[in-house]
């Protein structure tokens, strides 16, 4: 067996960290996650966290945006699979139903949020991410519109804004109370986006 280079052995303890940094975060919160447990659980010293990342911060930034790429990539899957305006409210409810009032990410992503308040650089990497996301949105949009010759009620950029939107305020709402049905949000998303 070859050795690893350097590179790959660091790409090796960085997936390592994330993987069991995820499930910390996600079940414990940002507060209550342990920088020496994750470490450990991993079978790694506190300082390779500290060396790939840099600190709890970039840590959890970090697990976030896998969570939120995993969740997009999730969406691309189910956007490709889109042949009418039938299947895409369908899509539309098979992604809300397994990502929209996912618990633990939502309050996850609440409480970094809150973490922008005392740290400007936090702030300002979590609007980009949202920009980022809305960028990603628009373009599945417009790609839909495109594959299938239907003229969006708006822009694909406006549209986006208006389902991440509709998407994050309900995805908070149903963190606090799963009982909040997300066939609303779906004809609402439906009704937004596509031109009657």
């Amino acid at each position: 067996m070859a050795r690893l280079t350097r590179e790959e052995s660091r790409e090796r303890t960085r997936a390592a960290l994330l993987d069991v940094a995820t499930e910390h975060f996600l079940d414990r919160g940002y507060a209550d996650t342990s920088v020496d447990r994750i470490a450990e659980e991993a079978g790694y010293s506190k300082g390779a966290v500290y060396s790939n990342f840099g600190g709890k911060d970039e840590l959890c930034r970090d697990v976030i945006r896998g969570i939120r790429a995993h969740k997009l990539t999730e969406a691309a899957q189910l956007t490709v699979s889109i042949t009418s305006v039938d299947t895409f409210e369908s899509a539309v409810r098979q992604w809300c139903e397994h990502a929209i009032g996912d618990r633990r990410w939502a309050l996850l992503e609440m409480e970094f949020g809150a973490r922008g308040r005392v740290n400007p650089v936090i702030e300002e990497e979590i609007r980009e991410s949202n920009r980022q996301l809305r960028a990603a949105a628009a373009y599945m949009l417009a790609d839909f519109a495109r594959r299938l010759d239907v003229e969006l009620a708006d822009t694909p950029e406006k549209s986006a804004d208006i389902v991440v939107g509709l998407c994050l305020g309900i995805g908070v709402q149903r963190a606090f109370d799963p009982d909040i049905s997300i066939e609303d949000l779906v004809h609402t998303i439906v009704r937004h986006v596509i031109a009657t």
